[in-house]
Formats: structure tokens, C-alpha cells, sequence
């Protein structure tokens, strides 16, 4: 297992709000409002320019934390380490997409059909892919297949998971982090499918320590998504 997280949880906590609230409420909000797109989705372009500012904002304050209370090494603090084993993260993550949500989500239907109906739950992803192709959909593949699971396990898994692993508790860091990614994405209906989806890349620092099998399972379970939303 790699070494223990030196992040203390207050730091790595108040390193996460002030990059959350900074790269979607400032910075995002900015964006929306010069992009003005009404109540339609953004464009890939549109997309890929405030999530690649949120990110930026995020990958910095890892650095500035890295620095001011860590060994000033990203690799060593986030616990960046990949292993030939991890590749099989790939397929977990596809399993998890294409076999695990659909299964809950089909439990979740014959309770409440209306609020998990199909519709429901894959209009977010059917309006991101909407149209897209090209130029478009080289932006959606390099956003939501490569950019997103790096800085999204970077700053959940490796940041957070990690510190509150170390410093609390292992298990309950694992719960509650799968638990704010799910909740942060800001989609009711996605919820139950992110914890899940969550639980899976944080299974691999809950029990090696490093964040490379994070990120290929969450590259497995965003091109699984994708896939399916071209194809719908």
C-alpha cells in the first residue's frame, strides 16, 4: 500500500470547496452567462472550456496544498501510481456501467417508474451527445473519457478519500466521498448509479493505496456511458 496521505482533512476539505466554488460558481457561472445558451445544452466546445477551467483552477490548489502541507510531490500526496493490474479497472468500470447501474436502476423503476424511468435517466447524457460529431465528438471523448476521470479521481479519491482515510477512518472515508461525488454532480435521478459508480473507484485506494485502478475503472465506466448515449 503507498504511504499515508500528509493532506489533513480540514486542509484537503477546504482545498475541495474552494475549488468547487471557484471553478463552478464563479468561474462556471461566468461562462454560462458569455455563453448564454438559454435552456439548451452546451456545445462540446462550450463544455470542454468551463470544465478545462474548472480543472485548472482544481489541479493548481492540489499543487499549492502539495506544497504548503505535503512532500511537494503529486505523485506521492494523491497517491498517482499505476500498475499493470489496474488496467483491469478498465473492464470493472464497463461491468459497473453496463451491468450494475442498469440493475439497480431497474429495482429503483418498480418502486418509482416515473422518477427512474429511461427517459429520466439518460437525459443528461442523450442531450450531451446531442448532434455531436467530428470535431465535436473528439471534444466529448477527450472531456468525459480522459479529463474527467484524471481530475475527478486526482481530487475524490486521491485528495480526499485518501485524507480522510488516513486521518479517520478508511471505510467511512470510501462511503462519504462516493457519496459528495454523487451528490455534487447535481443530478437527483444519477444518484443512486454515481454511488455506485463512486464505491467502485474507491474501492482501488481502500485497498492499495494508489488511485491508478480509480482511474481506469472511471475511464471504463465514462466510455461505457458515452457509448451507450451515441448509440441511443
Amino acid at each position: 500500500m503507498s504511504p499515508r496521505s500528509p493532506i489533513p482533512p480540514r486542509v484537503a476539505a477546504l482545498g475541495w470547496f474552494a475549488g468547487w466554488f471557484l471553478g463552478t460558481l464563479v468561474v462556471g457561472s461566468v461562462l454560462l452567462s458569455l455563453f448564454d445558451t438559454g435552456e439548451g445544452p452546451l456545445a462540446p466546445w462550450q463544455l470542454a472550456v468551463m470544465v478545462g477551467s474548472g480543472w485548472t483552477i482544481f489541479v493548481a490548489l492540489l499543487w499549492m496544498m502539495s506544497n504548503a502541507v505535503g512532500t511537494t510531490s503529486l505523485i506521492a500526496d494523491y497517491g498517482l501510481r499505476f500498475r499493470p493490474i489496474d488496467l483491469t479497472g478498465i473492464i470493472v468500470g464497463g461491468a459497473v456501467q453496463l451491468a450494475i447501474v442498469p440493475v439497480t436502476y431497474l429495482a429503483l423503476r418498480s418502486i418509482w417508474p416515473d422518477t427512474f424511468s429511461d427517459e429520466a435517466v439518460s437525459k443528461r447524457a442523450s442531450e450531451l451527445v446531442s448532434g455531436a460529431s467530428g470535431l465535436n465528438l473528439v471534444l466529448l471523448v477527450l472531456v468525459i473519457v480522459i479529463g474527467a476521470p484524471v481530475v475527478e479521481e486526482l481530487v475524490y479519491r486521491g485528495l480526499l478519500q485518501r485524507s480522510f482515510a488516513a486521518h479517520i477512518h478508511p471505510v467511512m472515508a470510501w462511503i462519504g466521498v462516493s457519496i459528495l461525488f454523487a451528490v455534487i454532480h447535481f443530478s437527483a435521478v444519477e444518484i443512486p448509479g454515481l454511488v455506485l459508480a463512486g464505491l467502485a473507484f474507491g474501492a482501488w485506494p481502500l485497498i492499495t493505496g494508489r488511485i491508478g485502478g480509480a482511474i481506469w475503472t472511471h475511464v471504463g465506466f465514462n466510455a461505457a456511458g458515452l457509448v451507450i448515449a451515441l448509440g441511443s
